[in-house]
């Protein structure tokens, strides 16, 4: 029968299975610091590793006797969540559920929603705000037609707007894009909705026989974009857009078997 190589049962080096002899470059490790790597695997695992835990400070804040400090704490923690690489919105979940007090778990479910409608806002398809139809003409100095965009609407409050797009302007280029023919405006919507909110794109545009260079920062396409028979005079299109983030924070909070 083979005889069984005894080890010291308190090693990492044992429980890792690494054969005697091959134990150098430190991979020998009493069992007691085997404990401390799995511990802090789980903190990890759960956001709660060091820097990565809603600071007390401002927890502490938030249950204050003064109103004007709890508003200020729930701006400050708004303002850490946001500033927190990929998993803000899970950490403050987190520390959210384990609170106590009714006010400081409401307080940071409030500021839950401002950072997952902040995602929400970055996710989808790209906007601009215009209404737009097909237009060939001449560029300044140039013989042959070219296609163009004539811009026929502009939504207040929009990127259109913010860029400083006007009614009867012409989109003559896309990131430096052009066109040939009449299809312009199909390619232009293509192309807008194929970017992700918060693209910059850069236009070019005719007005008054000059060109001007504008920039638009996209934003996520709104829902009621997508209904032929929408009528601003009859559709809160800013309440679809909240019931829309509405269960959109519902939905993430779902997925983490969490109730709000």
């Amino acid at each position: 029968m083979k005889r069984l190589e005894q080890r010291p049962s308190g090693s990492l080096s044992f429980l890792l299975g690494i054969p005697a002899g091959h134990q150098s470059l430190g991979t020998t490790l009493p069992l007691s610091g085997l404990v401390c790597l799995v511990m802090a695997g789980m903190l990890a695992a759960t956001g709660f590793v060091h820097g990565r835990e809603v600071p007390e400070s401002i927890v502490g804040k938030l249950g204050s006797q003064r109103f004007r400090e709890r508003e200020d704490a729930e701006e400050e923690l708004l303002a850490w969540t946001r500033s927190q690489p990929g998993d803000g919105a899970d950490i403050l979940l987190k520390a959210s559920h384990v609170q106590k007090d009714p006010e400081v778990r409401e307080r940071c479910l409030s500021v839950l929603r401002v950072v997952v409608a902040d995602q929400y806002s970055k996710e989808g398809r790209g906007y601009i705000g215009i209404g737009l139809k097909a237009f060939v003409g001449n560029l300044p100095g140039e013989a042959e037609p070219c296609g163009m965009i004539q811009v026929t609407q502009v939504q207040p409050d929009f990127p259109g707007q913010r860029a400083g797009l006007r009614p009867a302007d012409l989109i003559v280029s896309l990131d430096g894009e052009t066109w040939r023919d009449a299809t312009a405006h199909e390619e232009f919507s293509r192309k807008i909705a194929g970017l992700k909110p918060d693209t910059k794109v850069r236009l070019k545009v005719l007005r008054d026989q000059k060109l001007l260079d504008l920039e638009a920062t996209l934003v996520r396409r709104p829902v009621v974009a997508d209904n032929p028979f929408f009528d601003s005079r009859k559709t809160d299109a800013e309440g679809l857009e909240q019931a829309a983030r509405e269960a959109h924070f519902k939905q993430w909070m779902n997925e983490r078997r969490i109730d709000d």
